[in-house]
């Protein structure tokens, strides 16, 4: 269904320009060192930095 709305969204001239996509592009993961023990906390930052 979303690839029939986007291929919809770029064959209309009014849709192209008042539609816009509003999700971000997908990033790259950013790793994390594994804990040193069995029953350490792992904390995950969903923002990022800024």
């Amino acid at each position: 269904m979303k690839q029939s709305i986007i291929q919809y969204i770029q064959s209309c001239l009014p849709c192209q320009q008042y539609n816009i996509s509003r999700t971000k592009k997908p990033g790259r993961l950013q790793p994390i060192p594994p804990p040193e023990g069995p029953f350490q906390l792992i904390g995950m930052d969903y923002c990022g930095p800024f």
